[in-house]
């Protein structure tokens, strides 16, 4: 059965009015909820930055998101590492407040923008980087890129340059992972998330602080932080695992790696991949959170806590080899 040309002008008009109902929400969302943080320039755009800490020596602790999350994820775990250091966590381009970017998302482009950044905000380092999911991927590249100026690493649930290769349930699932986030990004455009009444909407984020679920939840209402997010998914697919995997340099600083219970016993692939991070440091090791998800290590606070030790394991290592030149140690556990 077709449709009349009548019937398909009311729908375009009906979408129409959705998307411009949409757009003007978004501007009041992000005026009521403008986030804790600021916008530094970067020569031309602006990235949305949030710096917590004001201890006047010892490294930055720079906080890497995964795939079209905002910064508000690390709500749960910045603040505590702020206490003991300088910590930085942002936006990366067209996510969350961040101003968009034309053209293809490699591990390069992400990397300049963090140097931008670091430069703009004038620290010029040493740098704890950690990287959650996709974010773990870029914390390697600029630690590849910028030994001298990276001091160590925590690894939360990354991912393994890999893994779409030697997973079969990774590699399995793309197409799914596709079709969700380019649903949501049409979604976002019609405002469509606003109309459902079930708890699969904001499901990953509702174990956050009230004050950044509510940020997170507008940031995921708006279409440019999927649009970005689907930008970020091609270029890691086609661009970033090859960018990633070619380093080849072993990392010279202290490394821990987090994964989530609930990936490794899903995926017994991962659990193998997971170790392997660990050997990218020889003094690294690898840590499984029980029953922990993937989202969770960031959004539920009993899980979350294991990062701020984790990150706190390798601040005192740092601190140690800032006493002690020769190889510091991290023990399991410790």
């Amino acid at each position: 059965m077709s449709l009349s040309l009548a019937t398909l002008g009311g729908v375009a008009a009906a979408l129409s009015v959705r998307a411009g109902c949409q757009a003007i929400a978004t501007r009041r969302e992000d005026a009521a909820l403008p986030g804790r943080g600021e916008l530094i320039d970067i020569g031309g755009r602006r990235l949305h930055v949030l710096r917590d800490g004001d201890q006047p020596s010892g490294p930055t602790v720079v906080f890497l998101s995964g795939m079209a999350a905002p910064l508000e994820f690390w709500a749960w775990i910045q603040p505590e590492v702020a206490a003991t250091a300088r910590t930085i966590s942002y936006d990366r381009a067209g996510i969350g407040r961040s101003d968009a970017v034309r053209g293809v998302r490699t591990a390069r482009l992400a990397t300049e923008d963090l140097t931008a950044l670091l430069t703009a905000l004038d620290d010029p380092g040493p740098y704890v980087l950690v990287g959650h999911s996709y974010g773990g991927l870029l914390a390697r590249h600029f630690a590849h890129t910028s030994p001298g100026r990276v001091a160590g690493m925590v690894l939360v649930d990354a991912s393994h340059p890999d893994q779409l290769r030697r997973s079969a349930m990774q590699r399995l699932g793309l197409p799914a992972t596709r079709s969700l986030m380019r649903g949501n990004e049409v979604a976002a455009r019609f405002g469509l998330e606003r109309l459902l009444a079930g708890q699969e909407w904001g499901r990953e984020w509702a174990g956050l602080p009230e004050w950044a679920r509510e940020v997170v939840g507008a940031r995921m209402r708006r279409a440019a932080t999927w649009r970005a997010g689907n930008a970020e998914l091609r270029g890691w697919v086609n661009h970033v695992n090859d960018e990633v995997r070619d380093t080849g340099r072993p990392l010279d600083c202290p490394l821990v790696v987090l994964t989530a219970g609930e990936t490794e016993q899903a995926d017994p692939v991962h659990r193998v991949l997971q170790r392997e991070l660990a050997g990218l440091s020889r003094t690294g090791t690898q840590s499984t959170v029980d029953k922990a998800g993937h989202m969770s290590l960031l959004a539920d606070n009993r899980h979350a806590t294991e990062v701020v030790k984790a990150v706190l394991r390798v601040l005192g290592a740092v601190t140690a080899a800032g006493r002690d030149s020769r190889e510091v140690r991290l023990e399991a556990g410790a």
